[in-house]
């Protein structure tokens, strides 16, 4: 029998349950090794003392008590006895861990790359106008919003007719629609932008060809527009035509240069119109009995009051006509809104204009560059600032992971 054999028989060999063979093993074993011998003496001197002692009862709050003395026991010191960096692995804590980190970080660079996103230097203002500057549109910011407010008018209206196809088709579609019917009120725009040659010759010209067709020109305007390659004459024409000529003069102007865009609207406004008449015969009916009542009128006070009821519908009478009288002029005006550039025509010689004043274009472009360059440098420094502090509370969750795992495994070792 060897020594740790000998420590768990000696329980059995105390309380008499051993058999004869281990029981004489045992004995030799004792015999013959002084601390086994030892051993025995402290459990069988530690079993002598508890049999000797007398039996009582405990009270009834003793296991509460025993509970509250072990709460007041520091906290912290029982969390490091019962938390080993053994069970921190192996019950996978550590993932846990690292998630609510990452979660932390990920919502602080959110937060800073949110504020970096809207950081604008001061010289790119500069630059983002140079490069406005050439992708600008051909119409002045006046002319541009004109046509457009048309468009989105039109589009907004109900009984409107637009159309996009080929040039070649809309004449087509034009003369199927039903404009012999004199009491139809279709109020029909186009709006065309051409490439010519010769921009003030052509634009007398349609200016001439209008008002001998029995239109005008509502509004004219020629300028010069400095492009990429150089210096480029543009204007816009708002002619209004009859509409019985509208056809007619719309395929004149095609022929003067090249089509760029073109767009026909036709805007039916019958039913409007023929609705606003009759309430506007309301109106007038309503008008002419509260003149009969004013006539019969006896004081003062009832004079006032009908006066002041036929103001306010001669008013909306008065609305009312105006509105109809613009429909009117609208529908047998027709309006064109033309766009012109002009082109210098291949045919004529060696085009050397691109060539006008290309160092100066070479220089703006360099200082550009160098310009971009700089709010470059400037938004990677402006980013590592604001890193900076995400790194930093990195740095001391780090620090922390680093000091408890320092401090649990010394406790193990302990």
């Amino acid at each position: 029998m060897n020594c740790e054999e000998f420590e768990g028989y000696i329980s059995l060999y105390i309380d008499d349950e051993i058999d004869d063979d281990s029981r004489i093993s045992f004995k030799n074993h004792m015999e013959q090794c002084k601390e086994c011998e030892q051993k025995y003496q402290k459990v069988f001197e530690t079993v002598s003392l508890c049999r000797d002692l007398e039996e009582f009862e405990l009270p009834d709050e003793f296991a509460s008590a025993i509970i509250k003395k072990v709460k007041r026991e520091s906290p912290l010191k029982s969390l490091f006895r019962s938390f080993t960096v053994k069970k921190f692995y192996e019950k996978g804590m550590w993932k846990a861990v690292a998630s609510t980190a990452a979660i932390i970080v990920f919502i602080l660079i959110v937060v800073s790359n949110s504020n970096l996103l809207n950081y604008k230097a001061d010289g790119s203002s500069e630059a983002q106008e140079d490069i406005g500057i050439l992708s600008e549109g051909a119409l002045p910011s006046e002319n541009t919003q004109y046509y457009t407010d048309n468009v989105v008018e039109s589009a907004q209206e109900p009984g409107i007719i637009k159309r996009s196809m080929p040039f070649e088709k809309e004449e087509e579609l034009l003369n199927n629609m039903d404009l012999s019917n004199p009491n139809k009120k279709l109020i029909r725009r186009a709006a065309v932008q051409l490439e010519v040659e010769k921009l003030d010759e052509k634009f007398n010209e349609i200016f001439q060809t209008v008002e001998s067709k029995g239109g005008y020109v509502e509004n004219s305007t020629v300028w010069t527009s400095t492009t990429t390659t150089g210096p480029q004459k543009m204007s816009n024409l708002i002619l209004r035509v009859p509409e019985q000529r509208f056809d007619e003069i719309l395929f004149f102007i095609e022929k003067m240069g090249d089509i760029k865009s073109k767009s026909i609207i036709g805007d039916d406004k019958t039913l409007e119109y023929i609705d606003l008449q009759a309430r506007m015969r309301n109106m007038e009916l309503q008008e002419q009995k509260l003149l009969g009542i004013l006539d019969k009128a006896s004081n003062v006070q009832e004079i006032l009051e009908i006066m002041r009821e036929v103001s306010s519908i001669r008013s909306e009478i008065e609305s009312m006509t105006a509105q109809l009288k613009n429909w009117d002029n609208l529908v047998q005006y027709s309006t064109i809104n033309l766009d012109m550039s002009e082109i210098t025509s291949s045919k004529k010689g060696i085009n050397t204009k691109s060539y006008e004043g290309l160092l100066g274009k070479v220089s703006e472009a360099f200082i550009l560059s160098v310009n971009k360059l700089i709010d470059i440098g400037a938004l990677v420094l402006i980013y590592i600032g604001s890193i900076v502090p995400i790194i930093l509370l990195i740095a001391v969750i780090i620090a922390i992971i680093f000091i408890l795992y320092r401090v649990l495994t010394y406790r193990e070792q302990k």
